[in-house]
């Protein structure tokens, strides 16, 4: 019934999060002279470098997707911002779409996949590359700051990618790209949340390229060291 795979499929994203909480407690709390360890599965050796501008790495990779002849879905919470973007790409020539959507809720990201492949074709690619902060120290972060971030990186790339892969699995082929941090590697200070949430992509990526492996689908996930609107009041 699927039970044991999903189970799976959660217990490496959980074990990805847990080791890289216990990294950045140990960063935050070893002035208190507070030791954490945990043991990692082992060394990630995917990184990337990336400096951006105006909506960051999403604008880059969506014109980069299109400047090689892709045609692309760009995809924000903001109506306004999506479609801006997908203009920017149509006026260089580019196919291209942009739609609204909250990748947390279920019903948003069907229907946005659904209005892409309306109008665009099947979804060969997927960039799961949503991301938001909410900074706070751990003692004085609250739930509704934990939970925020985790529901967009994790739920919001675990939807998208739960929408897209029937159909390639049916086509035998995808490509799929979890956009990760160094955050999510090493740890940071002020924002746990943030990192633990990278953290469980690289989890997630590992168990999702397990599985969708046979159907012809590629899964990687990227972390990139980026300067961008949403890192600028960090």
């Amino acid at each position: 019934d699927g039970a044991p795979v999903r189970a799976t499929f959660v217990e490496l994203a959980a074990r990805a999060a847990v080791d890289n909480l216990a990294k950045t407690l140990s960063v935050e709390w070893a002035r208190h002279k507070i030791r954490i360890n945990s043991v990692a599965p082992g060394p990630i050796d995917t990184y990337g470098f990336a400096r951006t501008y105006y909506q960051g790495i999403g604008a880059a990779v969506a014109q980069a997707y299109a400047d090689a002849g892709a045609r692309v879905c760009v995809v924000d919470i903001a109506a306004d911002l999506a479609e801006a973007q997908a203009a920017a790409l149509r006026a260089s020539g580019a196919d291209a779409v942009g739609v609204a959507c909250d990748v947390a809720n279920r019903d948003q990201v069907a229907a946005m996949v659904e209005a892409a492949q309306r109008q665009l074709g099947p979804a060969d690619i997927l960039v799961n590359n949503a991301g938001i902060t909410r900074p706070a120290m751990l003692h004085r972060m609250t739930p509704a700051q934990w939970d925020a971030v985790l529901a967009v990186h994790v739920t919001g790339s675990f939807n998208c990618l739960q929408a897209v892969a029937p159909g390639m699995m049916e086509r035998g082929y995808g490509r799929v790209i979890n956009v990760t941090s160094a955050a999510g590697l090493v740890g940071t200070i002020g924002q746990i949340n943030y990192s633990t949430a990278k953290a469980a992509l690289v989890g997630f990526t590992m168990s999702a390229a397990r599985e969708l492996a046979k159907f012809g689908i590629v899964v990687n996930a990227v972390a990139p060291g980026a300067a961008t609107p949403m890192t600028e009041t960090i």
